[in-house]
């Protein structure tokens, strides 16, 4: 989830009234702050590098599935992994993984993908969040369907039949910005305000889907899990 868009609007329509942002992939690239140490304006509060997130996800599912060519990537029309699919592609080319680019919206799963062979399907998207699990839900069914697994990045995805979820703990976060409010609240500028890092990583493993499509979670994996679904 990259807030950077909602961030930069509200930034421009204010440079005295104290910003504290979440989820912000790029706060420099975006003009958001000077730097993390010293935002240096009215704008502080959590980042997320997306760029980081979505190759861990890539070297799971490589890990999950050493022997597989072909992954389709379920792409958010206008979500984060657009912007960082340049470095993923990379990253996909880097691991051995062709990437079959499918465009998603609110509507649902676009019909291109059932042409498509593919043997796993990702995306990185936080769909609950923005309120849009029947899309995810519409994933998932499609990877069930084609006997392949599914990677998300919401481990409540996992809950609902994908096979993995990576990606930052969006409550814990939201818990972090609240206290770099409160802190502003007290008289705190948040231009001497560092901008912190996510830190709250969660991996969660969906093996009773896995067993059902006849896949073993590698020891590397589960070790690093922070919950196992059975």
């Amino acid at each position: 989830m990259d807030t950077s868009p909602l961030a930069v609007r509200t930034r421009e329509a204010t440079s005295a009234i104290p910003i504290v942002v979440t989820g912000v992939a790029d706060p420099i690239g975006s003009g958001l702050v000077k730097g993390f140490a010293r935002p240096g304006g009215n704008v502080t509060g959590i980042h997320v590098s997306h760029l980081e997130i979505a190759a861990k996800r890539l070297e799971l599912l490589r890990e999950l599935l050493p022997d597989a060519r072909r992954v389709m990537m379920a792409l958010d029309i206008g979500g984060p992994e657009l912007d960082t699919l340049p470095h993923l592609r990379q990253v996909a080319s880097r691991l051995g993984f062709e990437l079959i680019e499918i465009q998603v919206s609110s509507w649902g799963f676009f019909g291109g993908a059932t042409r498509e062979k593919a043997d796993a399907v990702i995306s990185g998207q936080p769909w609950v969040i923005y309120g849009m699990e029947h899309v995810a839900d519409q994933i998932i069914w499609f990877a069930s369907e084609r006997r392949v697994p599914s990677v998300f990045w919401e481990s409540e995805l996992a809950e609902r039949g994908a096979t993995l979820a990576y990606g930052v703990n969006l409550t814990k976060e939201l818990g972090r910005a609240t206290d770099q409010l409160a802190r502003v609240l007290k008289g705190a500028k948040p231009a001497e305000l560092p901008m912190d890092s996510a830190t709250s990583y969660e991996l969660v493993v969906n093996r009773k889907v896995a067993r059902a499509l006849q896949i073993t979670i590698p020891p590397s994996i589960l070790v690093r899990a922070d919950r196992v679904i059975d």
